[in-house]
């Protein structure tokens, strides 16, 4: 007698969680699947050197800001995770931290309102964005192109 190929079907197993929705633990931290990335095998390799490029630590400084009322201590996050450092100290931190620090913008709006030469009313909002804080890269370890990295993010993020 012939054997016969078994074709299992997902109905076929018993899962003892719910495909479509993150595990307990997560959603009670306030994580749903929708949150999860979902990275496809042929960019696997790229995205796990991305990720360690972005954990390689370099030496920064921030320098001092014009306000007198500025904080001594910089806030700098990323995915939850956050990092105070001190202004005008070299100070070792993550890239990621770092990339942070670079896209921080501060936008002010210029308002003007009046009346035109035609006597119709007008009201222009005009912004103004600069980066939040000034950054010096003291020193990157990284000889295939952290400091070209650093130049692309810094004229990325004008």
């Amino acid at each position: 007698m012939a054997r016969t190929k078994g074709v299992v079907r997902t109905d076929d197993l018993q899962v003892g969680y719910d495909l479509g929705r993150a595990p307990e633990e997560l959603r009670e931290a306030g994580v749903e699947i929708e949150d999860i990335e979902i990275v496809p095998a042929h960019q696997m390799r790229t995205k796990a050197q991305d990720a360690k490029f972005m954990e390689e630590k370099v030496l920064v400084e921030i320098e001092a800001d014009d306000d007198p009322n500025a904080p001594v201590f910089v806030y700098s996050g990323h995915n939850g995770v956050m990092q105070y450092i001190e202004r005008g100290k070299p100070q070792a931190i993550r890239r990621k931290y770092l990339y942070s620090l670079l896209m921080a913008k501060q936008v002010k709006m210029a308002c003007a309102f009046g009346k035109d030469a035609n006597g119709n009313e007008f009201n222009r909002l005009t912004p103004n964005g600069k980066t939040t804080h000034r950054v010096v890269l003291i020193r990157d370890d990284n000889p295939l192109g952290g400091m070209k990295w650093f130049q692309s993010v810094t004229s990325n993020a004008r």
